[in-house]
């Protein structure tokens, strides 16, 4: 009988019980002294004394993504008073039980009582629980802690032979989001790219998913790979994936592990998941289900397991139909910290006369606030020098009636520490250290001035603890500042992370301590939504993570490099996720086009948004015709599936050709192809090819009346075209 999510891990027999047929699955002890757990996908294999993860393969290729001859099963850090650096390892801790289902696909393994290198016995429970799935495999982990010490981390599961695929020259990490919504690629084998500092470690190493809560990350050759994971609807724990090369380079000059001395111990890359219980003495703690899947394909295949499980729980948030069309926005600095004063409130009217006249449909107004942007956060309230609250809100509402919405910038993770705010009140709120210490207090940003910008009177930011109902009271309160204005909706800066702070270890601000940063960001913006309509009112943010996004609905980013350089993750996982781009040049063709490509909208902010519209009319003309273009074919172009390059081949002299996308129309399964040239002086000749040799039209920003397509498309300097199945 197949067992239910619910049931995961109930009903487990005891090992010595076991007589399995293999039906789905198998689950037996070879004499080699190995627990096996096998199905379709993957096979496991646990060493049945110490516990540890000894082979992890891909069935359908054979690729041994951990095996060899080194494994290990669990490290615990329990600090002790006088050893911050206190490891309990599964070295010298055998299994106390182990338990498999009557399935045969789940099975769980438990320590019981530890030996620990220098404090001796401790009573610590550590139980880890492994379910295979239709894919790979799911776990679980529960620390009981009955010693006297806390415990705060466990790596678990420990992949510490990972290999290069049969077949792959290389093995390289790809973090699936960074700010643009791309992919940033590390590698790992046979180069090897150390993020840690050499004095911080033994081993070259490199951590993903540190920062900021991205859930998912691949590690991967070039046709095949492993997904790894962390499923949480709801951040509640930071995890984190530490990748380490084993013994270390071979040559360090240039950072390889190629061509090993005969008789050295051949380059391996351990893998680590690391979750941060922070389990206090006499509690007990259960951790997030951890993933790893192998596919084969590149990565569109790795993040289809990703969408699978996204679309089990994602709910887009609900906002004004116009921030979901096809809109462009112009963004513009009224004030920076070091007292730019651009233009009094009453004048915005005359940016949205420009954007008006361009079809650009919402102005984002940064630095609106007292002080300017990135000071005197959290207040929000408006600077006396650039006019009254009521001149700020007759302008927006003069906006309003010329059809140009007004997104506020906002921001609450930092506080201004130049304040008197800060001094006299803000200080009880901030986010601390384990020592008591503010985080943050020496960061922030430099504006215009020689002295800002040679870093010398920075205005020193301090991190908050959102997660202090105290301070998200504040939070709201300043919020509802924007709301009071008639603002459209507002955009949150740096939304997507707390600037490396991730916990709060304040005994003061009536949360568990620690408290993780991450936990409160939806809970903040669900706050914020319930103050206005969000039919009406749109919340942006820069680049929030999935959870967010169910909250701030526009994603707002900048984007760089061009050929392979760049893949459009985000706009892969979702095709509908309004997305919005900053285009900055004068003359920014191959940025408009990616937004032709990708479906984004268009951001304009001339002198890095400090100018007005008319100071890049060949960027505004040809962004026009892009938008124009979306919205005559939108059923192809806005309203279809994004595929990113699957589904079609485009070449150029016999090779392959980047950048394309693929489109699929939900009604119909009619296909458009759009096409660039990025080079900005020669004319390239491409041919598309689609399964079946469908007939073709093609269209251009500048020609949109649907011609006849050619069999070799000719695209001139950073052009752009869409290819259109016949109907």
């Amino acid at each position: 009988m197949k067992m239910s999510r619910r049931s995961f891990f109930y009903g487990i027999a005891s090992l010595s019980a076991i007589h399995l047929a293999p039906r789905t699955g198998v689950a037996q002890i070879s004499s080699e002294g190995y627990l096996t757990l096998e199905n379709e996908s993957v096979l496991l294999r646990f060493d049945r004394v110490s516990g540890a993860l000894c082979e992890l393969q891909n069935k359908a290729t054979k690729w041994k993504i951990q095996g060899g001859a080194n494994s290990e099963a669990f490290r615990l850090q329990v600090p002790l008073p006088d050893r911050s650096n206190h490891m309990v390892t599964g070295e010298g801790n055998k299994l106390a039980r182990i338990t498999v289902a009557p399935d045969g696909q789940s099975l769980g393994l438990f320590w019981q009582g530890l030996n620990s290198p220098h404090a001796g016995f401790l009573d610590i429970g550590l139980t880890c629980k492994v379910r295979l799935t239709r894919t790979g495999l799911e776990t679980e982990s529960t620390i009981d802690n009955q010693c006297p010490y806390p415990v705060d981390a466990l790596c678990f599961p420990i992949l510490s032979d990972m290999s290069i695929p049969q077949g792959s020259t290389k093995l390289h990490e790809q973090q699936p989001r960074d700010y643009s919504g791309s992919i940033t690629d590390v590698p790992l084998l046979p180069d090897f790219k150390s993020d840690i500092g050499y004095w911080g470690e033994d081993y070259p190493a490199t951590i993903a998913n540190n920062w900021i809560p991205w859930n998912f990350i691949l590690a991967a050759g070039e046709s095949e790979g492993l997904y790894i994971a962390t499923h949480q609807e709801k951040l509640k724990d930071k995890v984190m994936f530490q990748f380490e090369l084993h013994p270390s380079f071979t040559d360090s000059f240039l950072g390889t592990s190629l061509n090993p001395a005969p008789g050295q111990e051949q380059e391996r890359v351990c893998l680590q998941v690391v979750q941060f219980f922070f389990a206090a003495p006499k509690s007990n703690k259960k951790g997030q289900t951890i993933v790893l899947a192998p596919y084969s394909g590149d990565w569109h295949a790795g993040v289809d397991i990703y969408k699978k499980w996204r679309e089990t729980w994602f709910r887009p948030p609900v906002s004004p139909a116009w921030a979901e069309d096809v809109s462009s926005w112009q963004q513009i600095q009224i004030n920076s910290s070091e007292d730019r004063l651009l233009f009094p409130y009453r004048d915005l009217v005359e940016y949205a006369k420009d954007c008006s006249a361009a079809g650009v449909k919402a102005i984002q107004l940064t630095g609106w606030n007292v002080g300017g942007q990135d000071r005197s956060y959290p207040n929000h309230d408006t600077d006396p020098r650039l006019g009254t609250k009521d001149d700020l809100a007759n302008a927006i509402a003069k906006c309003r009636e010329m059809g140009v919405e007004v997104v506020l910038f906002n921001k609450y993770i930092y506080t201004d520490i130049t304040t008197e705010w800060w001094t006299r009140e803000l200080h009880r709120y901030a986010a601390t250290d384990p020592y008591g210490i503010p985080y943050g207090m020496g960061g922030g940003d430099q504006y215009d001035t020689p002295t800002q910008l040679a870093n010398i009177n920075t205005r020193r930011l301090a991190f908050m603890c959102t997660v202090c109902e105290a301070y998200q009271d504040i939070c709201v309160r300043e919020f509802q500042k924007s709301v009071d204005l008639g603002a459209g909706g507002i955009l949150f800066d740096e939304v997507v992370h707390h600037s490396g702070a991730t916990h709060c270890f304040s005994p003061d601000h009536g949360h568990p301590v620690p408290a993780y940063l991450y936990s409160a960001d939806v809970e903040l913006v669900n706050r914020f939504r319930s103050l206005v309509d969000p039919k009406q009112f749109v919340f942006a943010g820069e680049a929030p993570y999935d959870q967010e996004l169910t909250g701030y609905r526009v994603y707002y980013t900048r984007i760089s490099g061009g050929g392979t350089g760049y893949a459009p993750v985000l706009r892969y996982i979702d095709s509908h996720q309004p997305i919005v781009i900053a285009a900055t040049g004068t003359n920014d063709r191959n940025m408009l086009n990616r937004a032709l490509l990708h479906r984004y909208n268009i951001s304009y902010e001339p002198r890095n948004f400090k100018g007005r519209l008319t100071e890049i009319p060949s960027t505004i003309e040809y962004g026009k015709k892009i938008d124009d273009l979306r919205r005559r074919y939108r059923t192809l172009l806005w309203d279809a599936e994004y595929r990113d390059t699957l589904g079609a081949h485009v070449s150029h002299l016999g090779k392959a050709h980047s950048p394309y996308s693929v489109f699929v129309e939900r009604t119909s399964g009619r296909h458009a192809i759009v096409v660039a040239n990025e080079s900005l002086t020669d004319t390239v000749s491409l041919t598309v090819e689609l399964p079946g040799k469908k007939k073709l039209s093609v269209v251009r920003p500048e020609a949109p009346e649907i011609a006849d397509a050619e069999s070799n498309l000719t695209l001139g300097p950073a052009s752009a075209a869409v290819l259109m199945e016949t109907e």
